[in-house]
C-alpha cells in the first residue's frame, strides 16, 4: 500500500480515501514547515555571525582611527617644536 504522502500527490482518482488524502496533505505540511524552520535558524544564526563581525571591525577601525588622529598631533607637535 502506497504511502498516505504519495497518495496525497497523485490524482484523486485512486482508492484513497478522503481522510487518507488530508493525511497525507498534513504529513507534506509538516515536513515543509520543519525544512522551512531549520532553512530559518540558519539564517538567523548567519545573522548574528556577521552582525558581531561588522560591531567588532567597526570598533576595531574605531581605534584605528583615533589612533592615527592621535599619531598626527605627535608629528605635528614634534615639527613645530623642531621648526
Amino acid at each position: 500500500m502506497p504511502s498516505m504522502k504519495e497518495d496525497s500527490l497523485k490524482n484523486w482518482v485512486s482508492s484513497a480515501s478522503t481522510e487518507h488524502i488530508q493525511l497525507g496533505c498534513l504529513q507534506r505540511i509538516a515536513d515543509a514547515v520543519e525544512k522551512i524552520s531549520g532553512n530559518y535558524v540558519r539564517l538567523t544564526e548567519d545573522r548574528d555571525r556577521y552582525k558581531s563581525w561588522y560591531e567588532n571591525e567597526r570598533k576595531r577601525s574605531q581605534h584605528l582611527f583615533k589612533k592615527i588622529a592621535g599619531l598626527k598631533g605627535a608629528v605635528t607637535r614634534s615639527r613645530r617644536k623642531r621648526g
